[in-house]
């Protein structure tokens, strides 16, 4: 007799049957790393705005001291998050590493907070769960191509932290920025 009766249930993590209902199993998963990836795009066209103000200004002014140095971290930092944004949006597998070590730095220098953790540990979850590894893998990029039918929605989860994270993103920059403003007068 093969079967054992008394053993505990074998499962699988997910229904590889057929692509349909591989992707339905890993849509919510996808989803949420979608809206990372906006939140990651988000990031990186709210910091363009001072990194166009500044390199507007090394232009027009002289330099002083570190300005450049500023400008091009602010840029780096910019066109990086805009990047893996992309990245995660797309579910490219390149995209999964460097988000989870960011958000594995972010997550120790935020403790003393209370959502920074929160927010960086769920990231850090779902680039390196079993699901993550699965999404954002290159056969599921060919389950996602032969399933166009089945669609991805932001999560309620994700639109709140959306709108937490542009809202904190933008009280940063006017902290920063309204004293370079505030000295002009």
């Amino acid at each position: 007799m093969d079967i054992n009766p008394y053993a505990p249930p074998q499962s699988r993590l997910v229904d590889e049957s057929s692509p349909e209902a591989m992707r339905r199993a890993m849509l919510r998963h996808e989803s949420e790393i979608r809206g990372v990836g906006a939140m990651f795009g988000l990031i990186g066209a709210v910091l363009l705005l001072p990194a166009l103000i500044v390199g507007g200004e090394l232009v027009t002014v002289k330099f002083r001291g570190n300005d450049f140095a500023i400008w091009l971290v602010i840029l780096a930092s910019a066109s990086s998050a805009l990047c893996l944004g992309t990245g995660l949006r797309r579910l490219k597998p390149w995209a999964r590493v460097p988000v989870a070590v960011i958000s594995g730095i972010l997550l120790v220098v935020s403790i003393p907070t209370v959502v920074g953790p929160t927010m960086n540990g769920y990231v850090l979850w779902l680039m390196m769960s079993e699901k993550g590894r699965i999404v954002m893998s290159p056969g599921y990029q060919r389950i996602v191509d032969l399933t166009p039918e089945v669609k991805t929605r932001f999560s309620i989860v994700s639109i709140l932290f959306i709108l937490f994270l542009v809202l904190m993103v933008l009280s940063i920059l006017v902290a920063l920025i309204a004293p370079a403003f505030a000295h002009r007068r």
